[in-house]
């Protein structure tokens, strides 16, 4: 492409060389490439922005998979060990060391811990499995 003053564009290299003999006259004026190249540099920029905010959604996400997975481990402990409590009262029920009234009201606030943890620990399943479904970012186009 060759730059002409007259003509505040550019034409084609081989027909300001050689003339009609070597191409057909073709040209683009200087604003008009100018506004091309902006426009494709402003798309290529948004292409990276994009990237980086998707890069930036899936590390939190990855960070919250991660700190679920923490507390689902935790839950299962508190689970595991309220077991272990409701076992031990039963134990200590039917070795007579606690009334039934005792027992029945130490199994009815596990139980109701039990719940909790349980209800919590659907919870944070759901989300981990919402979260594990895959991120799909599609731009709007513009005009």
């Amino acid at each position: 492409m060759w730059y002409r003053h007259n003509r505040k564009g550019y034409i084609c290299g081989k027909y300001a060389k050689h003339g009609n003999i070597a191409c057909s006259h073709h040209a683009i004026k200087e604003q008009q490439l100018i506004e091309t190249i902006l426009t494709d540099l402003k798309s290529i920029y948004k292409s990276f922005e994009h990237l980086d905010m998707e890069n930036q959604i899936k590390n939190k996400v990855h960070e919250l998979q991660k700190k679920n997975a923490v507390r689902l481990q935790t839950i299962e402990k508190q689970i595991q060990k309220q077991m272990d409590l409701k076992r031990n009262a039963l134990k200590k029920f039917i070795g007579g060391d606690i009334s039934q009234e005792d027992y029945h009201d130490f199994v009815s606030m596990v139980q109701d811990k039990l719940q909790h943890l349980e209800m919590e620990k659907s919870t944070i399943k759901q989300v981990m499995v919402d979260s594990q479904s895959p991120l799909t970012y599609q731009p709007s186009e513009s005009k």
